[in-house]
């Protein structure tokens, strides 16, 4: 006898089975790279547990924060921005850098497509950089007047509180117009205004404001620390490590300070090493005869700026070394590949910048890709005798050339993917990662390899076909220049350049 209600039940299992994949195929779609994109729009796809109460809104924050990081990408390979120049030594090693300081703001994004299967939810959103493009100039606009406002209300005081106020307020005003005119810039907007204030003038403003010199770093926290305190927030604080100059790299300086200043802080206002925290205090120092100048900065929410402070510091000439990052570094590091259908990204413990990190860390490694790909990682190290030279790193334990190689399938595209934890060891300084991803596999295209010992570790060093090791320069500038073709499928590249930098205490 035939189960008639067993039938049935197939039945609906198999129609809505069928529902769930139709409803569901533009995931599949975007995640193969087969979905109908608009060439005007930034597109950014993101998954997340339903577990958590607030999942779309985890949702939302990640996929604007990727659309964020693509625009950067965009904004950060322009060559056209404005330079502003000056005789003024002191501001030109105190600019802050957009890429630096906080995200792009991202106005007018929408949401393309949603879906939840199982317990996961699937967020796409879309930036279309033609229908806001307006926004960004309006808002630079707007911006520039207030700051001709402010700025002349500024030049009619003369007390010292009255000042600093008001300094505070050009100072968080100009940061936000420099990044609204940025991309207004990068949008191909015309006629945005400039305002009258310029970078250095705030600089030396605040420097004659803070004209106080300390003897010892201790000093130095608490002077730093005093002002800081002035902003009377009741939520808690994180503390940054302070970068050289306007480079994104760190010293021992750097994390001693940290320290320092997080130990000053915490006797008024509370201290958290959460990376969510409400309030983030940054800033960077720079090196001047025998002395030195930190400039704190305290970030709210929103990456604008709460407060600013500003001192000296006395040191030896003879320790200067200590307070620079031992930099692996040069020109072309800033000019990475980038590719309008192919996207990657690169993390360390969920944070990609403000990356200073102590012997004996243990760090995770992510990385994300907008689409299938193959991932190639090339690592940047200094030797004794100063040369800089590079290496491919492993991404699995075979012993060919396919050990070089990651392969992300469709299905983990758009999702973090770890490569692996590494723990913090010598030498110490600043680590370059260059994160390269193709849409086809080129390891027959890779570079000769030659196992170097440096500094006591081996490394697969780069080297040409006579097993010469060669410099950074010129085997960036190959691996960078790989053209490969199939007969059907045209070679993308897409990379992302990470540096961090590692400390012994």
């Amino acid at each position: 006898m035939i189960n008639t209600q067993s039938i049935v039940l197939k039945i609906l299992l198999i129609f809505f089975t069928l529902v769930s994949v139709v409803s569901g195929s533009w995931i599949q779609e975007y995640q193969q790279g087969l979905y109908t994109k608009q060439s005007s729009k930034i597109y950014a796809m993101v998954q997340n547990d339903t577990t958590n109460k607030k999942y779309k809104t985890i949702a939302f924050n990640e996929a604007i924060a990727d659309i964020s990081n693509q625009l950067f990408s965009q904004v950060n390979s322009q060559q056209f921005l404005d330079k502003e120049l000056s005789g003024d030594e002191f501001s030109s090693n105190f600019k802050q850098k957009i890429y630096i300081v906080s995200n792009l703001p991202i106005h007018g994004a929408s949401k393309e497509q949603e879906k939840t299967i199982d317990d996961k939810y699937y967020l796409l959103l879309s930036f279309d950089k033609q229908s806001v493009a307006h926004i960004y100039k309006d808002k630079a606009n707007d911006l520039a007047k207030e700051l001709d406002i402010v700025l002349k209300d500024y030049n009619k005081q003369s007390k010292l509180s009255s000042k600093e106020i008001i300094l505070n307020t050009l100072s968080r005003k100009l940061e936000n117009y420099e990044k609204y005119s940025t991309i207004a810039k990068l949008l191909n907007q015309k006629d945005i205004q400039k305002p009258k204030v310029k970078p250095y003038f705030i600089e030396k403003e605040l420097r004659n404001l803070y004209n106080i010199t300390a003897n010892d770093i201790g000093e130095l926290a608490r002077i730093l620390s005093t002002n800081i305190i002035k902003s009377k927030i009741k939520n808690s604080i994180k503390v940054m490590p302070f970068f050289y100059e306007d480079k994104g790299t760190y010293s021992s300086f750097s994390s001693e300070l940290q320290n320092y200043i997080e130990k000053e802080l915490s006797k008024k206002m509370k201290i958290t090493s959460q990376h969510n925290s409400l309030y983030k205090l940054s800033g960077n120092f720079f090196l001047k005869d025998n002395y030195l100048t930190v400039k704190a900065i305290l970030y709210d929410s929103l990456g604008d700026i709460e407060l600013v402070s500003m001192a000296k510091m006395t040191i030896n000439k003879n320790d200067r070394k200590y307070y620079i990052p031992k930099v692996n570094e040069y020109s072309r590091l800033n000019e990475p590949v980038l590719n309008k259908n192919l996207n990657v990204q690169v993390r360390i413990n969920k944070m990609k910048k403000n990356l200073l990190f102590k012997k004996g860390e243990v760090v995770n490694i992510e990385i994300k890709t907008s689409k299938e790909s193959y991932i190639y990682i090339v690592g940047n190290m200094r030797t004794k005798d100063g040369k800089q030279v590079q290496y491919l790193l492993p991404l699995n334990d075979n012993s060919d050339k396919s050990k070089y190689q990651m392969h992300i399938p469709y299905q983990n595209s758009n999702l973090w993917i770890s490569i692996g934890e590494f723990e913090i060891y010598p030498p110490f300084g600043v680590e370059v990662l260059q994160v390269f991803a193709t849409n086809i596999d080129i390891l027959d295209q890779l570079p000769y390899t030659e196992v170097k010992s440096i500094d006591g570790a081996e490394y697969d060093v780069i080297v040409d076909k006579d097993k010469i090791v060669m410099l950074a320069s010129r085997s960036i500038s190959n691996f960078r220049g790989i053209k490969r073709l199939k007969k059907n499928k045209e070679l993308q590249k897409a990379e992302v350049v990470l540096k961090f930098s590692t400390v012994s205490k």
